[in-house]
């Protein structure tokens, strides 16, 4: 695991799946999206503890993604890390590994997209702050969205 992956707390809240990383460190070129990415710190950490994927970083303000892409350019990993304005909504897959950490005005959406992005072993890991919600839960998979919205809002009630 690179030193960076620290960055953001990624190593802490992924540390909650220890069975996910076991299986992503292995894939081969595996797929990660990091919905609500803001300025990429927690994306380029991504990309830093899995260096075979290729992670996807997502949100919707304009001027954080540019400076994600910056970020990533300047860390070297232009060919590996992506950034998209788009909305949690938005999302398509398939995905080995969706990580929620920003806090989504409405979350719904963005988890049934999360839902249907999932590839058939996927992991979603859900987390609010620095602290995971659930998610050996979560990755065990799930049938029902709004049984994973009743997670989130326990969080944000």
């Amino acid at each position: 695991m690179h030193p960076s992956a620290s960055v953001n707390g990624a190593s802490d809240w992924l540390a909650a799946a220890p069975d996910v990383v076991a299986r992503l460190e292995g894939a081969r070129h595996a797929r990660v999206a990091d919905i609500g990415c803001g300025r990429g710190l927690s994306t380029v950490a991504l990309a830093h503890m899995f260096l075979d994927a290729h992670v996807d970083g997502l949100d919707g303000d304009t001027e954080s993604i540019a400076d994600a892409r910056r970020l990533a350019r300047d860390a070297g990993l232009d060919g590996r890390v992506r950034f998209v304005r788009a909305h949690a909504a938005e999302l398509t897959g398939p995905y080995d590994l969706i990580v929620i950490r920003a806090a989504l005005p409405d979350p719904l959406p963005a988890l049934a997209a999360a839902h249907a992005a999932l590839a058939a072993s996927g992991a979603l890991l859900v987390a609010s702050g620095e602290r995971a919600v659930d998610a050996a839960a979560l990755q065990a998979g799930f049938s029902r969205v709004e049984a994973l919205a009743a997670q989130i809002s326990r969080l944000h009630p």
